[in-house]
């Protein structure tokens, strides 16, 4: 009776070692990540207003939003609210309107982040 005891009570052990472990390792990561994002790359472009508000078309589309360089050439037409949408905040600061018009929804804030290209100077 005492060896089956053993042999359940050691795996159980085991594994909640193993898994806080995991979860260590993981939070340690997560901290260093929310660290990075915060910092510019040394590969990082780096615009001013001026260079972004020369992509004012549906040929070069960069905008601004909080800080972050866009390029939103390929999403004009793929944009599910229409491509004036995107049009209207090519070449300038869009955080306003794109703040305005989606808030703080995941969905279009992950689309965005895949048409990141630098930072603005500040």
């Amino acid at each position: 009776m005492k060896k089956t005891n053993l042999y359940i009570g050691l795996p159980i052990i085991l594994i909640f070692i193993f898994g806080c472990v995991y979860i260590f390792i993981n939070f340690s990561e997560v901290g260093e990540k929310e660290i990075n994002i915060n910092t510019t790359p040394k590969n990082e472009k780096v615009f001013t207003l001026n260079e972004v508000s020369t992509h004012n078309s549906n040929e070069s589309c960069y905008t601004v939003i909080n800080g972050n360089v866009y390029d939103l050439t390929p999403w004009i037409k793929a944009h599910p609210g229409g491509d004036k949408a995107i049009l209207s905040i090519c070449g300038v600061d869009g955080t306003e309107s794109f703040e305005g018009q989606h808030m703080k929804q995941v969905q279009p804030n992950n689309q965005l982040d895949k048409f990141i290209i630098g930072k603005l100077s500040k």
